[in-house]
């Protein structure tokens, strides 16, 4: 993909980063209403079906995916502000073997 301008991508970037803050936040209300559900039953209710492992351990996952993935998408924006991303075009055909020459 050749991205035209650098700041372009930046601000796409800083757009997903925001997508990704968003997704923290209503994860983490969900995180905190299963530990709340599971507190309150003693961890009687509020765990995966047949397992004793409550729901909050495994959607805690979310929660840092998505803080991992905002982070990445930020620092991938302030790269790309500076000018420090390679712009390469997109040579996937050639790679398979599937064209060897020029199209144009």
């Amino acid at each position: 993909m050749l991205f035209r301008s650098a700041k372009v991508a930046a601000v796409g970037h800083l757009a997903s980063a925001l997508f990704c803050l968003v997704i923290l936040v209503l994860s983490s209300r969900s995180v905190m209403d299963h530990v709340a559900t599971w507190a309150n039953s003693e961890g009687a209710a509020g765990v995966v079906s047949g397992t004793a492992i409550p729901k909050w351990f495994a959607a805690a996952a979310i929660p840092y995916g998505s803080i991992a993935l905002a982070f990445r998408f930020v620092l991938e924006a302030i790269r790309s502000w500076n000018g420090k991303v390679v712009e390469i075009e997109d040579d996937t055909l050639h790679q398979l073997g599937i064209r060897t020459e020029d199209p144009s």
